[in-house]
């Protein structure tokens, strides 16, 4: 059930965009220190960086979409810089190498992955970081490893929400069953309303997991 809860997080915060503090959450939980999460204009594909417990740096551009060989052409500049530029930090020597990672909240495409592929075979040519791909369907279980301390046993509104996506129900059910579930744990203001009161769950949500 952990699982449908976080998939539906995921699918909500890629409506909403902004993985990218659940994400810098699980790093942390691995032992990685956080030395930039955010976006800025001079970010050069990288939206985290992080080190490692071995002083491995890394970096990550995020996304909240599904990327197929359209959107993976769009936003190819992107990931070049991600792979070809060395980080820019006051904390990382200039020139240190890195590895390069693809994190999506959506899905990758067939065609996609065949494309990266390839692109990382160029690149493993030249000596450089090759790209690896985290999709939805990696981050499910990392965010689920990391939601046992955190998780919430006894409110009847989480009880309410697993009786209804065990259930036959329908996206709009499963959806209010949802907030409901969120309202219950962390008792959004009542004051909300539509869009403010929207904008509060991918936030509340992400209390849940991390």
């Amino acid at each position: 059930m952990k699982e449908k809860l976080v998939e539906e997080w995921l699918i909500r915060a890629r409506e909403r965009a902004g993985i990218d503090q659940a994400y810098g959450q699980w790093l942390i939980s691995q032992g990685h220190q956080i030395l930039w999460l955010g976006h800025s204009r001079t970010e050069f594909g990288k939206d985290i960086i992080s080190a490692d417990r071995d002083g491995q740096f890394h970096a990550f551009q995020t996304k909240d979409e599904d990327i197929d060989l359209k959107e993976l052409r769009r936003i190819n500049d992107q990931i070049t810089e991600l792979v070809e530029v060395p980080i820019v930090h006051p904390r990382v020597p200039p020139g240190s190498p890195h590895l390069a990672h693809l994190v999506t909240s959506g899905l990758f495409k067939e065609e996609a992955i065949a494309r990266i592929r390839a692109m990382n075979e160029g690149w493993a040519i030249k000596g450089r970081p090759v790209v690896e791909i985290i999709g939805r369907n990696d981050l499910i279980p990392r965010f689920v490893g990391m939601s046992d301390a955190f998780w919430p046993e006894k409110p009847a509104d989480i009880r309410d929400f697993f009786l209804s996506i065990s259930q036959t129900a329908t996206a709009t059910l499963i959806r209010k069953s949802l907030v409901q579930c969120f309202e219950g744990c962390f008792r959004l203001p009542t004051k909300l309303h539509g869009e403010k009161r929207n904008a509060w769950l991918p936030s509340v949500s992400c209390r849940i997991i991390c």
